[in-house]
């Protein structure tokens, strides 16, 4: 079916923050326009919200969650690390104003605070998910298909916690157990599974995993054991707050439990 917002959910779409075209060098945005497939015109000819995920990514999870309980028909193009980047490029550059995503971008663990601006509107450009409805509108992230969506809205407050802080360090602590020597075979089982093209999923078999790899292993500076510590303070402290702050005015029991495993799930 053809799913058309509403009002609200279309000024959603069209406050999206525009992209300055110098944050990305010109000639790969345009290689990206040459060499990749119009999304714009897919979703209009299919009357269907086209979207591009990073398959494994749980920024892309949360959009695909809303997606699917707010009822809107999609078609997930879901990429390996990689993979992703001139598509991604030629559909937030498609239209007349190029848009960023919201959301809180990845940057490598211990950039420099003075360095951490330059570093974001580059990740920004070329971030997961962004999607287009059948209308041409650009959804930049998982915030906006939540809102797009009809998920409630969320208090801006618990937005930034789950964004900027536990979406940010489960992230950098997720990595720093895949990249492990023991762990690496599930991580480039990860990949593998994360794309549907026989092209990428080869040239991931063929040797690009290990190169990823050894990219992401430095991005989340998995030999730093104090850095990977202190992210997981930080989950703790977190999630504390969201106990206090929000669930237990609920009168619900703590958000993830007490860190048992199983069915008491938690940071340990």
């Amino acid at each position: 079916r053809h799913w058309t917002p509403s009002p609200h959910q279309r000024e959603v779409l069209l406050s999206r923050k525009p992209l300055q075209q110098g944050n990305m060098p010109p000639f790969i945005v345009s290689v990206a326009k040459w060499t990749q497939a119009d999304l714009r015109k897919k979703a209009s000819r299919e009357k269907r919200l086209q979207m591009i995920t990073i398959g494994y990514s749980h920024y892309c999870e949360f959009g695909r969650f809303a997606l699917l309980v707010g009822g809107v028909p999609f078609d997930d193009m879901a990429c390996i690390p990689g993979q992703h980047v001139l598509p991604t490029l030629a559909l937030r550059f498609s239209g007349d104003k190029p848009v960023t995503s919201d959301s809180t971008a990845m940057t490598q663990v211990g950039t420099p605070p003075e360095s951490l601006s330059k570093a974001e509107r580059s990740s920004r450009a070329t971030a997961t998910p962004v999607a287009v409805t059948a209308d041409g509108d650009i959804v930049a992230d998982s915030w906006g298909l939540a809102a797009m969506s009809g998920l409630a809205p969320c208090d801006s407050a618990l937005k930034e916690v789950l964004d900027a802080k536990i979406a940010v360090d489960a992230r950098h602590v997720a990595y720093f157990y895949f990249l492990k020597r023991d762990s690496l075979p599930i991580f480039h089982d990860m990949g593998a599974a994360a794309t549907d093209s026989w092209v990428w999923g080869g040239l991931w078999q063929l040797g690009m995993k290990h190169k990823l790899s050894d990219i992401l292993s430095k991005a989340f500076a998995v030999n730093d054991v104090a850095a990977k510590d202190a992210a997981v303070e930080r989950l703790k402290q977190a999630f504390e707050l969201i106990d206090e702050r929000y669930m237990r005015k609920l009168g619900s029991n703590k958000y993830l439990g007490g860190g048992g495993g199983g069915e008491n799930p938690g940071v340990g």
